[in-house]
């Protein structure tokens, strides 16, 4: 069981480098899984359109690619960014001293917004979704046995259930399966929404993975 031990936490006890991690990421909670580990849940403030990640392919990485970034949780329970700061809009635009008055402008909303939320101290109903692990044989079954008791493979259907679960799965470069933990609806705490995400823990190397849903 996955809970949440305290919401909206302080981003200095966040971000292993809050000068440039907290102007684009929210801090959303600090949750403990039912082993006792503990790690801050973040996500973005972007994408103003489209996907996260989409317009800055150039510093791409396998931990910082479209609507996917990956964090590393620190024994003093902050996380540190697996990719190039410039991932984020802002960030590359302003390196190249691109950055529209639009994005500024999406970036300054967003974090205000958040920030005003935050006050309340406490998270919208709905904002974080625990995954019920109960749940996680029915991924592993339609692996196991996707033809089922009646031997339909799915063909007749026009899809490919392999394909189609796997694509709700992550793992590590070596292979190693992440868990998925939880969800996250930004909606009421960003003025403008974008999309929901999905966390996920890999112990073995202290990984947080956020992916974000269409």
């Amino acid at each position: 069981m996955t809970s949440i031990v305290t919401p909206f936490p302080d981003p200095g006890r966040v971000f292993t480098d809050q000068s440039w991690m907290e102007r684009v990421l929210a801090s959303i909670a600090v949750v403990e899984l039912e082993d006792g580990t503990t790690f801050p849940v973040v996500i973005p403030f972007e994408p103003a359109v489209g996907r996260l990640g989409e317009r800055t392919r150039d510093v791409h990485t396998v931990f910082a690619s479209a609507d996917r970034m990956g964090f590393r949780l620190l024994p003093n329970g902050t996380v540190d960014f697996l990719g190039d700061p410039e991932f984020f809009e802002l960030i590359h635009r302003a390196q190249r001293n691109q950055r529209s008055r639009s994005l500024t402008a999406f970036y300054e909303d967003q974090y205000a917004g958040f920030h005003s939320a935050r006050t309340s101290g406490v998270l919208p109903d709905g904002c974080i979704e625990e995954f019920d692990p109960d749940l996680a044989w029915l991924d592993q079954d339609m692996i196991d046995d996707p033809a089922g008791d009646d031997g339909d493979d799915g063909d007749d259907l026009g899809f490919d259930v392999n394909a189609a679960v796997a694509a709700t799965r992550e793992t590590m470069p070596n292979g190693t399966p992440f868990t998925k933990v939880l969800t996250v609806d930004p909606s009421a705490l960003l003025p403008r929404s974008n999309g929901t995400f999905t966390v996920w823990w890999e112990p073995a190397s202290s990984t947080v993975l956020v992916t974000r849903n269409d």
